[in-house]
């Protein structure tokens, strides 16, 4: 065994008994702290409830696009939400097509194999995800702002 080899088994074993020590405070630094468990610590003030206003439109469709604005960070997230899943439109003798379905969208398309598609959704850091439960199904993703509408595209 070369000087190399043993140095990295010795850095492995090093890691691992630190790992599986136990994590001990002192005493004196209990004490220092003023910790007592004979009294129930005082509740800290109530968290301030704030629930984001939004924006609801009945598109031309017939579908409510509705839009939540939260500016803190360049992101969107896209939730497609429909009703009715697989207890509505799937046959009975054919139980499991809704999530089947699902699980093939990014299994490639018509114009795109499922390597592009993978590829395109890593190129605009985003990863779309497709959902169908019974009453209802979901199409999800995060982009960010200046990537949206390459994003919508590829959905």
């Amino acid at each position: 065994m070369n000087a190399r080899t043993m140095k990295r088994y010795a850095g492995i074993a090093l890691a691992v008994i630190a790992m599986t020590m136990p994590v001990a405070m002192p005493v004196a630094a209990i004490g220092a702290q003023g910790l007592d468990r004979t009294k129930q610590p005082v509740a800290g003030k109530s968290p301030t409830l704030r629930v984001p206003s939004w924006t609801k439109v009945k598109l031309a469709n017939g579908a409510d696009l509705i839009v939540v604005e939260k500016h803190d960070l360049p992101l969107v997230a896209v939730n497609i939400d429909f009703v009715g899943g697989t207890t509505t439109f799937e046959p009975k003798d054919k139980l499991g097509t809704g999530s089947f379905t699902a699980a093939m969208l990014s299994e490639g398309t018509k114009t795109k194999t499922a390597d592009q598609l993978s590829d395109a959704q890593q190129m605009l850091g985003t990863a779309i995800a497709v959902q169908v439960g019974g009453e209802s199904g979901t199409i999800r993703f995060t982009s960010l702002k200046e990537k949206v509408e390459p994003a919508l595209a590829l959905v």
